[in-house]
């Protein structure tokens, strides 16, 4: 029942382009998360597009749907970054509520529950990693996955759902 927006890389998303269509299958959403997970905020406009476009050349190759929101890698951007999300048609989405799960150190399930079970309201983006690589948890990696059923109950819970961005977008509007 709970829905969500993934923001992919590109480069994964050719490494693995069964599992892009299996998250569309599934009700998701799929946002552009750049082709190579780069920090574009340095990056001259030309190559912040062309991260962009080859991004939502590899997902729409992929999968047949085009991306409409971008999330930039580690939040990072400027307006170079603004400039060229909007040049592409894209919607810049960043997050309200964080779980902390791609930082270096120790991250435990509990953790991540504490984060969001003290914060969530209505209206908000949780950041959350659904790849090991993308997961630097030197304790377990798996914190996030195990962190989720309970999640998605409290949230269920307080009358709230998990939903998409587009979604959450058109009820916010």
């Amino acid at each position: 029942d709970a829905k969500a927006t993934f923001f992919l890389i590109g480069k994964n998303v050719r490494k693995y382009p069964e599992l892009s269509r299996k998250i569309l299958s599934e009700g998701h959403e799929i946002g552009n998360h750049t082709y190579t997970h780069s920090p574009i905020n340095s990056m001259l406009p030309p190559i912040i597009r062309s991260e962009i476009e080859k991004c939502r050349k590899t997902i729409f190759e992929a999968t047949g749907v085009s991306t409409k929101y971008f999330r930039p890698p580690y939040g990072f951007y400027n307006m170079a970054v603004k400039k060229e999300v909007a040049r592409t048609n894209h919607q810049m989405v960043l997050w309200s509520l964080r779980t902390f799960d791609s930082s270096y150190g120790v991250v435990r399930k509990k953790m991540i529950e504490g984060l969001v079970l003290r914060r969530i309201k209505a209206g908000d983006i949780i950041l959350m990693h659904d790849s090991k690589s993308a997961i630097k948890n030197i304790m377990d990696n798996n914190a996030t996955i195990k962190a989720l059923p309970i999640i998605l109950e409290y949230i269920k819970s307080i009358g709230l759902k998990a939903v998409t961005v587009s979604e959450l977008f058109s009820r916010y509007a």
